[in-house]
């Protein structure tokens, strides 16, 4: 090879290099993302979760004291049986 083509070829060598640097860079910021990403999604979901409970939990409740306003109102004969 000639010096001026070793020149070519080392300075395409360098471009590339610094080209994967870049990329390099462009992934760990993607990955970093990603994983904010999935610590949000994670996040909802156990809120969700906890959402879910809560409202399950509140619906045993009501249901329980509909059952005893019922029994009141046939007690007190407010209400047809």
């Amino acid at each position: 090879m000639t010096a001026e083509t070793e020149n070519l070829v080392l300075e395409y060598l360098r471009a590339l290099r610094s080209d994967f640097s870049r990329m390099r860079e462009d992934i760990r910021d993607l990955r970093n993302r990603q994983n904010d990403t999935h610590a949000v999604v994670v996040s909802l979901k156990r809120d969700f979760a906890l959402s879910e409970a809560i409202t399950a939990h509140a619906q045993v409740q009501v249901d329980g004291l509909s059952d005893r306003m019922e029994r009141i109102e046939r007690r007190l004969e407010l209400r047809d049986r």
